[in-house]
Order: C-alpha cells, then structure tokens, then sequence
C-alpha cells in the first residue's frame, strides 16, 4: 500500500514537472481548473490549496536538485527521492487532512484508470507558479 501511494504521487509529480514547462497561459489556465477542481471535490479552503501546490512545487524543486546533484550515486539519488517522497506524501496528508487526503488520492486513481496504457496522469495540483 505504501509503494502505491509512492507511486502515485510520482506519478503525478513527473506530469506536473512537464507542466513546468508549459507557456505561462497554459499553465495558469491548467492551476485554476485543478484549484476548482480540487475545491469542489475535497471541500477545502483555497488556503490549503494553495499549501498542497506549494509543496508540490517543493518536491519537484528538490527532486530536481538531487537529479543534478552529481557527487550521489544512482542508489543514493533513489533513497533521498524516496524520503523525499514520504515527507512529501506525510506533509499533503496533514495539509488535507485523513478524510480529504483519501479522497485525493482517490481522486488520481480514478484518473488513471480512465487513462489505460498511459502512466502520466494529469495532477490535482501542478508544479507551476500559482
């Protein structure tokens, strides 16, 4: 159960750090629908929405910092993506709450069984600026 979660914030992490790249419209456009979204879905205030974009946009900073970090070895790089990942998950759990973080991950598991054959899955919150 714990490697799914993993997975599935991974998941929707390597998607939001495409949308790092995505024109500056887009990815505004991209951020208020999830915020709406995310909103409508969970029940909860545009405050801990924006607290949960915040520590996504933390992962894929951090993330990318140990990518590029070129003194660790691949297996080090791993352990450091994989706490990252635990703090991460334990962090937008605590923003949400249990009951919302639930429904949350829920939320992108239905997203990506309405995707067969694709491991992207577009995120409940992205990695851009809000």
């Amino acid at each position: 159960m714990n490697y799914y979660k993993i997975f599935l914030t991974m998941a929707c992490c390597l998607f939001s750090l495409s949308l790092l790249h995505a024109q500056p419209s887009e990815q505004a456009s991209a951020d208020s629908m999830q915020r709406i979204i995310m909103k409508d879905s969970l029940g909860v205030s545009d405050s801990i929405i924006t607290k949960v974009f915040n520590l996504r946009n933390n992962y894929l900073l951090s993330s990318a910092q140990i990518d590029a970090n070129t003194i660790f070895t691949q297996q080090e790089k791993n352990e450091a993506k994989r706490l990252l990942i635990q703090e991460t998950n334990t962090a937008v759990k605590n923003a949400l709450g249990e009951v919302a973080y639930e429904h949350y991950t829920e939320m992108i598991r239905r997203r990506m069984r309405e995707r067969p054959g694709q491991h992207n899955t577009k995120p409940l919150a992205s990695g851009g600026n809000n």
